[in-house]
């Protein structure tokens, strides 16, 4: 099965500087780094090998992590375990460089003309990408740099906000429940800014997924910048990894109508073919 077609409202919105790109975790997964149930696992079996989380606890945490809607709640129990300095700085060093480098889809999306991209990943992959193919810099601000993130937005300057923090600054990185609550969602700026990229942009998704806390915490907390239908975004998602009322909430709950590609290899071709339509 070949990847979707190109709806016409989205190549013209791209063409128009009208749209926006956001990347979730599945383009970093293609790179090498883990998925949402390989990091906490990760985190899991190190803390309990340092001897740093009772075996029993860990074996709990373990037999729940399957559970995506776990995610958060076993994020915030193991940062209350180890100490939430520790635990970001692990979680951190998940997603250092290490010898992971942006994909084909990476490199191919940097010839994209997307007004900005927004990520929920830590790691660097977006940032590498623009600057090889590029040669230079890219801004970047996150969720913290809301005046500057707001300026670039005004002058219309390509940025890329990492929505949930970065790598290089553990302290401020996203993840458990009391992260989203405390330091993004009840900062009214940031959450404005946000809203308006969603009702003033259509926004394609790649690499997202309902399973992704990062995302629904997000689509949640713009809830209202949704309703009422407005600007229609779109997301490509790989058909057996959502099911048909899922398909049906984005639609109604965000205007984000779905894109369903079958995946021929675990490597999922489609992503890129897909993305090198964009440019056609």
């Amino acid at each position: 099965m070949p990847a979707p077609s190109v709806p016409s409202d989205l190549a013209v919105a791209i063409k128009d500087k009208r749209a926006a790109l956001f990347v979730g975790a599945g383009l970093s997964v293609a790179a090498g780094y883990p998925t949402w149930q390989g990091l906490i696992e990760g985190l899991i079996t190190d803390a309990k090998t340092a001897g740093m989380l009772e075996v029993d606890t860990a074996d709990k945490l373990v037999s729940a992590v399957s559970d995506p809607n776990k995610f958060l709640p076993i994020a915030q129990q193991l940062s209350d375990e180890l100490g939430d300095a520790d635990f970001r700085k692990r979680v951190a060093k998940a997603f250092e460089r290490g010898t992971r480098s942006p994909t084909d889809v990476h490199r191919r999306l940097m010839s994209i003309p997307f007004c900005f991209h927004v990520t929920t990943n830590y790691d660097k992959l977006l940032e590498d990408a623009f600057a090889e193919v590029n040669k230079k810099t890219p801004d970047v601000y996150n969720y913290t740099d809301v005046s500057g993130f707001a300026d670039a937005l005004w002058d219309r300057r390509f940025f890329i906000l990492k929505a949930h923090g970065d790598v290089a600054r553990p302290s401020e990185i996203v993840l458990t429940r009391k992260d989203y609550r405390s330091l993004v969602y009840s900062n009214v700026g940031y959450r404005h800014l946000l809203a308006s990229i969603f009702t003033n942009k259509t926004v394609l998704f790649l690499g997202a997924s309902m399973n992704d806390p990062e995302v629904a915490q997000m689509l949640e907390a713009l809830h209202v910048a949704f309703h009422g239908g407005g600007v229609r975004h779109y997301a490509l998602i790989e058909k057996e990894s959502i099911h048909d009322f899922e398909v049906d909430r984005w639609r109604k709950d965000y205007n984000v109508h779905v894109l369903p590609y079958m995946a021929s290899t675990k490597l999922h071709p489609e992503v890129l073919e897909f993305v090198k339509n964009l440019s056609v």
